[in-house]
């Protein structure tokens, strides 16, 4: 079963800092180097985020057991249930609004 993770702003209004600091990126930089610099959900793509699976010790203190380097897709997919690339395509501007009716008089 999964847990709810609730949105960071509402754990701590400053969580943006806690992305900066040294302790934190030193294990974002481990992380990647185990993981070869390659996804470890899939292992081919090249790793290019973090991803907390939990954020009960926050991000500044987060152990490298709940991070994973992933791809986009994956990260994606880890959130949402579907890859990144699927929100890139045909269907992509459904999201789009449409202003060009703003400017006419």
């Amino acid at each position: 079963m999964q847990t709810y993770n609730p949105p960071l702003a509402a754990i701590n209004p400053a969580w943006k800092q806690e992305y900066k600091d040294p302790g934190y990126l030193r294990r974002c930089r481990i992380k990647f180097q185990r993981a070869q610099g390659l996804c470890e959900d899939d292992g081919e793509n090249p790793a290019v985020v973090i991803h907390h699976r939990s954020y009960r010790w926050g991000v500044k203190d987060c152990p490298l057991s709940e991070m994973l380097a992933l791809c986009l897709d994956c990260h994606y997919r880890r959130h949402f249930g579907l890859p990144y690339a699927s929100r890139i395509g045909a269907n992509d501007n459904q999201d789009e609004i449409d202003f060009s009716d703003l400017n006419q008089a």
